[in-house]
């Protein structure tokens, strides 16, 4: 997601707080009219004698940086949320919320709400919060993939949008900063998959513009049907204004409740020669029915 922070990732178009905006943007989409839906939408995809998407377990793009190139089901709505903490040096933040509003309008394509965290920040002994940039995106279906082992036949998606100047003054920047993701997946068996994308962001600092390029893979095992871990590499080009490249591992481990509620952990480090360098966060991910159509 852009604009989640690392441990990490629309215009403004009323006279509103950036909180009454987001509010009424979120209200907008969640309740598109029926019209648009029946345009967009199509049946619901099913193996050959199997379930249906709807029936199957819940696809997330947390707890790690990599995110999936699956879509949310038409017909459905998804909400995933969480906390992280993570330290760089005398650096500590912590994020609660990271929530992204996930809304299908078809088989195809998604749209994506990022509302984030409100965020405290302590830099070099000092304190200061708020609420951190929001984002908004369009997910695309480029290719379905095959359930069998083809290298040359991965699921992708890629991913267009902003992250929007709507964060606090001490937590946020004031720019929008467009980007996009280009995510793959390939399923080796029931238990691995290999999961990778390659980001660009035209991102903002303390004020000052960079270009940065990120990419990660995340492999996948899923013992049973509700447990599942990764172990995943990232890595941000650069990492900040600064222009010094920063690199990441993490791991963690996701648990399903029932198809449509996920809860999961994770905790990584940093690979850049800071002492200490590391993060931890933990979160859910719940899907229902979108009401009304």
């Amino acid at each position: 997601m852009l604009g989640t922070r690392v441990p990490k990732n629309i215009l403004e178009i009323c006279r509103l707080s950036s909180h009454q905006c987001t509010v009424r943007l979120l209200l907008f989409f969640v309740f598109l009219p029926a019209g648009v839906n029946s345009l967009t939408a199509q049946s619901k995809p099913s193996a050959p004698n199997g379930p249906s998407a709807v029936d199957e377990a819940i696809d997330t793009d947390r707890p790690d940086f990599t995110n999936s190139p699956r879509l949310v089901p038409p017909g459905m709505v998804q909400i995933e949320g969480g906390y992280t903490y993570s330290r760089t040096g005398s650096d500590k933040y912590h994020a609660l919320g990271e929530l992204l509003l996930r809304v299908p309008t078809g088989n195809w394509l998604e749209l994506r709400f990022g509302i984030n965290s409100y965020a405290l920040d302590y830099p070099e002994g000092r304190s200061v919060g708020g609420l951190e940039d929001s984002s908004f995106e369009v997910k695309i279906r480029l290719t379905k993939g095959s359930e069998k082992p083809r290298l040359f036949r991965p699921m992708t998606a890629l991913t267009l949008g902003t992250i929007l100047p709507t964060g606090a003054p001490a937590i946020g920047e004031h720019k929008l900063q467009p980007g996009g993701t280009l995510a793959a997946a390939w399923v080796f068996s029931d238990r691995w998959s290999l999961t990778t994308n390659l980001n660009f962001l035209h991102s903002s600092q303390d004020g000052e513009r960079f270009d940065q390029a990120s990419a990660s893979a995340s492999l996948g095992y899923q013992p049973t049907k509700r447990l599942g871990g990764f172990v995943e590499y990232f890595t941000h080009l650069p990492g900040g204004n600064d222009g010094t490249n920063t690199y990441y591992l993490d791991s963690g481990i996701t648990f399903l409740l029932n198809n449509n509620f996920q809860v999961d952990a994770r905790i990584g480090v940093g690979l850049n020669g800071i002492n200490p360098e590391y993060f931890f966060g933990f979160g859910l991910a719940h899907r229902w029915k979108r009401p009304f159509f």
